[in-house]
């Protein structure tokens, strides 16, 4: 198969093979790792609380979804495909950058303070501890509070 589909067609022949299970049901995000390190197959979360957006993940966990992401039937076709690219390289697509299609980003960095939601890295309770500290204090937190 040409690696020309893109990645719903990908998630919809893993759904055909049986390599992919849909889950509606709310979910904390911090669940997620361990529910796809359970599960002997790809992990749709379409509600994922907090977020807009759903979350795939697992998809190619196994020898199976692996060769199914690659378009092929075995490690061999793998290894044929590799070979041809390294063998016959595709030319670069070179690209002259014009000034009015640059895309600015309103903030000089980001700022992952703007995140709609946030995962403190050492728990709640260095989070509580972080929002009722002063501004501008630090801790034993690697990561400062703002």
């Amino acid at each position: 198969m040409p690696m020309t589909e893109n990645f719903r067609g990908f998630l919809a022949r893993l759904r055909e093979a049986d390599e992919l299970v849909e889950l509606t049901q709310p979910v904390d995000i911090r669940h997620i790792a361990t529910l796809v390190d359970q599960s002997d197959k790809g992990l749709l979360f379409r509600n994922v609380i907090g977020y807009d957006m759903p979350v795939v993940s697992g998809i190619i966990r196994s020898r199976e979804r692996a060769i199914m992401s690659m378009g092929a039937t075995g490690y061999a076709e793998i290894e044929a495909m590799l070979v041809k690219g390294i063998d016959r390289p595709l030319p670069p697509n070179r690209v002259v950058q014009q000034s009015g299609n640059e895309v600015k980003s309103r903030f000089d960095r980001h700022d992952i303070t703007r995140c709609k939601r946030q995962i403190h890295p050492q728990g709640t309770q260095a989070a509580k501890r972080c929002a009722s500290s002063s501004r501008g204090t630090s801790h034993r937190n690697p990561h400062r509070c703002r």
